[in-house]
């Protein structure tokens, strides 16, 4: 395949609106109005890189600001006094988010997918237990396997 279909291809991508973004902000806005709301507003860069293609990152693994409760951005690694990079104890790094909306800084930030476990976990009647998000992770799978299938598809298409 030659590096032009590949761009093609990749500039195609980037250009696509995110279907899953897009699915996450409508259950949102169907079972939690208020937070959905409370997402985006006054927080337009935030807007415009998780509802348009220009990232590959998952609205769902944006930090969530610790004061504000909006989505924030990665910025940094979290440091320890010695300049070192902090590490969890599985080896992976601590992230430093800032908020565009309050400006505040968070070491160590609640994902969205975690926030909105935590969240059903307060408002969901005792009998939900983990079937919910089983069933949610299951869905999501599918979803990626099947936009994977649609691109290499594309791609294909492209380098006939």
């Amino acid at each position: 395949m030659s590096s032009e279909t590949r761009y093609d291809a990749m500039d195609n991508l980037l250009t696509q609106s995110n279907a899953h973004t897009i699915g996450v902000l409508k259950i949102l806005k169907d079972y939690y109005p208020a937070f959905a709301k409370k997402i985006f507003e006054g927080n337009p860069l935030i807007e415009q890189l998780a509802m348009c293609g220009i990232t590959s990152f998952d609205i769902l693994k944006y930090p969530v600001c610790n004061h504000c409760e909006a989505l924030a951005m990665y910025f940094d690694c979290a440091k320890n006094e010695d300049g070192t990079l902090k590490k969890r104890e599985d080896g992976s790094l601590i992230g430093v988010c800032k908020c565009k909306k309050c400006g505040t800084v968070t070491e160590d930030p609640v994902i969205l997918y975690d926030w909105c476990l935590m969240e059903l976990r307060k408002r969901a009647p005792a009998t939900v237990d983990y079937e919910l998000i089983i069933a949610t992770d299951a869905l999501a799978e599918k979803l990626i396997r099947q936009a994977n299938y649609r691109l290499e598809k594309r791609i294909k298409e492209k380098a006939v």
